[in-house]
């Protein structure tokens, strides 16, 4: 049996291979602008919040430490994507003369403290913490120094906290941050998300800040093992929930600021000194909620707590793929779609339970699409 004949092509003349190369080049140019028009399509504008609520970034950086932008390209950025505030956490450095009003900008001055237990978000601290400090016992400086800690990235595999399970005191936690995303992106080689969002960010930085991101599944599991553990030991209230826009200027801090930002409760007077107080306490004491803005701007979202909890959350307009998931001690309780309509909507946190809810620490989370979109903090009912 004779062997086949090897395979030739036909040689295309240059021109025809010259027209075929830009007839893809043109294909491939107008299938990406129908993506970007698509992507603009979605785009959520953020608007004003609400009446007596402000909305912000919690831990930005700077060129003081590993940022790309001075305080003031992030004020401008911040100011150009709506926000409010913006809490500055330079590593290992404080400026307190720098904390005040910026361009209609609150800027909220923190640090973010590299320590033997992982790193830190400290608030309330007029300097760094020293040597020994950060050596010894970080989060029993800060106390003692009548400052706030804040877990930063506590679940990141390359930089987790290490003092869980020890009876160390701290403030609050991050179950979010657009930084520690992105790492966990590169470590699961989530090439997928990486290149839509690298196609999405000409057209919506904040959408593609989010896409790269994984739910933060592992951080609310801590999250909500912590709030029992408190319970459990008679503390009082647990951890406050935080999501960290942790902007460095890469990809843009407008994206970033366009991605996530907390919302307080908090009507800011134009008094620099008493309204970073009140932020940095809204922050800390549980009601304050984290949306994600790239997925859908909300205008007001907090769980309120009381006699009677309800969830509050205002809208410029009507949504209709949204779903609200009720979680209580961890546990999920169960999750039903939710119709919202332009304005604002109060639901009792009764009527989520089917009726009086037992005992417990309870927190909503909200997804669009599928995504998630709003984490509120912890009520306790007794």
């Amino acid at each position: 049996m004779s062997p086949l004949p090897p395979l030739r092509f036909p040689s295309l003349p240059f021109p025809h291979r010259r027209r075929i190369a830009l007839g893809l080049g043109l294909a491939l140019a107008l299938s990406y602008a129908a993506f970007g028009l698509r992507t603009l399509a979605r785009r959520c504008a953020p608007g004003p919040p609400a009446r007596g609520e402000s909305r912000g970034a919690f831990r930005v950086h700077t060129t003081r430490s590993d940022g790309r932008g001075t305080l003031d390209e992030v004020v401008a950025a911040a100011h150009a994507a709506g926000l409010q505030f913006v809490v500055v956490a330079d590593q290992d450095r404080v400026t307190p003369a720098e904390e005040g009003y910026r361009d209609g900008v609150l800027v909220v001055e923190a640090m973010e403290a590299s320590t033997r237990f992982g790193q830190l978000v400290v608030l309330g601290l007029s300097r760094p913490l020293d040597e020994d400090e950060s050596a010894c016992d970080p989060l029993g400086a800060v106390e003692g120094l009548g400052g706030a800690a804040v877990l930063a990235h506590p679940q990141d595999p390359q930089r987790p906290f290490r003092a869980f399970g020890r009876g160390a005191t701290w403030r609050g936690m991050e179950v979010f941050s657009n930084d520690a995303s992105w790492q966990k992106a590169l470590d699961e080689e989530a090439y997928g998300r990486i290149l839509l969002a690298a196609l999405e960010l000409p057209f919506d930085g904040g959408r593609a800040v989010l896409d790269v991101a994984s739910p933060p599944t592992s951080e609310l599991v801590r999250f909500d093992l912590e709030n029992e553990s408190a319970r459990r030991a008679g503390r009082g209230p647990g951890p406050a929930l935080l999501c960290a826009a942790d902007a460095r200027g890469f990809p843009s801090y407008r994206a970033a600021f366009a991605s996530v930002s907390m919302h307080v409760p908090v009507s800011l007077t134009g008094d620099g000194p008493a309204d970073a107080r009140a932020v940095t306490r809204a922050l800390l004491d549980g009601s304050a909620a984290c949306v994600m803005d790239g997925r859908g701007a909300l205008a007001r979202a907090s769980l309120r707590g009381g006699a009677d909890p309800d969830l509050v959350l205002e809208t410029r307009s009507r949504v209709a793929d949204a779903t609200v998931r009720l979680v209580r001690d961890g546990w999920v309780l169960g999750e039903k779609p939710l119709l919202l309509p332009a304005g604002e909507t109060r639901l009792a946190l009764r009527s989520f339970c089917k009726g009086p809810c037992a005992p417990g620490d309870y927190r909503l989370e909200l997804r669009r699409g599928g995504a998630v979109w709003v984490f509120t903090n912890v009520v306790r009912i007794e």
